[in-house]
């Protein structure tokens, strides 16, 4: 006989399951607060505030300042405070571990088959730390051709004839 594991139950006879609806929820809205939160891979407990979201004990966020990039749990949560907004860092994103969906075990994965149960979107915050506005990165490409006497320095003519023989 085999060992089931976690929520079943060894028996044969089948339970009437009464259909429910699922009524979606809206999101709460923002409570400011000053938060705990824990850093497991640094050892500490920091205090940051929050005016964006409503967080709860057991929250998985990202913070700003130092500790930014790095997972945190919020540990304790405080609604009743004085204090000087400057003197802290924010909490500046909320990773949302909720899914939708059937999920199927797959050895040591688990695997589903509809792509709105677990959006890229969400699964990507569960280890990426969200962009910064001013990390934004710019590129950008001249299409006007240059020569060397268009700069103020002059080249011998055999280093000009190498370098046009390298754009052909």
């Amino acid at each position: 006989m085999a060992f089931k594991i976690g929520f079943a139950a060894d028996t044969d006879e089948k339970m009437p399951v009464a259909s429910t609806r699922t009524v979606p929820q809206q999101a709460a809205a923002p409570r400011r607060s000053v938060v705990q939160v824990s850093f497991p891979d640094r050892h500490n407990t920091l205090a940051y505030y929050n005016d964006q979201f409503d967080l709860h004990r057991g929250d998985m966020v990202y913070v700003d300042g130092k500790l930014e990039g790095m997972l945190g749990r919020v540990t304790e949560v405080n609604y009743n405070f004085k204090i000087k907004v400057s003197d802290y860092k924010r909490v500046i994103a909320v990773v949302d571990t909720t899914v939708h969906g059937q999920f199927f075990m797959a050895g040591s994965h688990f695997l589903t088959f509809d792509r709105k149960a677990l959006p890229s979107s969400k699964a990507v915050t569960w280890f990426k730390a969200p962009e910064k506005e001013e990390d934004a990165f710019v590129s950008g490409r001249s299409t006007a051709r240059h020569t060397a006497y268009d700069h103020n320095f002059h080249l011998a003519s055999s280093t000009i004839a190498a370098i046009s023989d390298l754009g052909r």
